[in-house]
């Protein structure tokens, strides 16, 4: 399996809680292309960048981010997690729950979760 990195975001050494927070800021400065580009292959063929952008469109204000921070990650192998906390611009607390694989020397997301971050209220903006 073939993995491509047409736009050069992130250099091969980069580890998986890099490619994370590169991630979340292309999705925080609406750069939806570059953000889908760091999904693994198995992931693209899976969930096409339409269906892909359609639900970043959808749930944009969840991507405007105001700041995030890794609560957990591990590493097993060519395997990884990592959980963020995340803060969006409106306040909005949320938790992102992130899978990675290691293909060809870099890391790639795998798969994302997404859901209200329960523990904790809603930050005043």
């Amino acid at each position: 399996m073939r993995y491509d990195n047409p736009l050069g975001i992130l250099p091969p050494a980069a580890g998986p809680a890099k490619v994370v927070q590169a991630h979340l800021e292309a999705l925080s400065r609406g750069e939806v292309r570059t953000a889908y580009e760091m999904f693994s292959q198995q992931y693209r063929e899976k969930v096409s960048f339409e269906a892909y952008q359609g639900l970043v469109v959808r749930h944009r204000r969840m991507f405007s981010l105001r700041e995030f921070e890794f609560s957990r990650e591990e590493e097993s192998g060519a395997n990884a997690s990592l959980e963020t906390r995340i803060v969006a611009m409106d306040g909005a607390r949320y938790v992102a729950r992130f899978t990675l694989v290691r293909a060809e020397g870099r890391w790639w997301i795998d798969g994302v979760h997404w859901g209200a971050d329960a523990g904790r209220s809603r930050v005043a903006v």
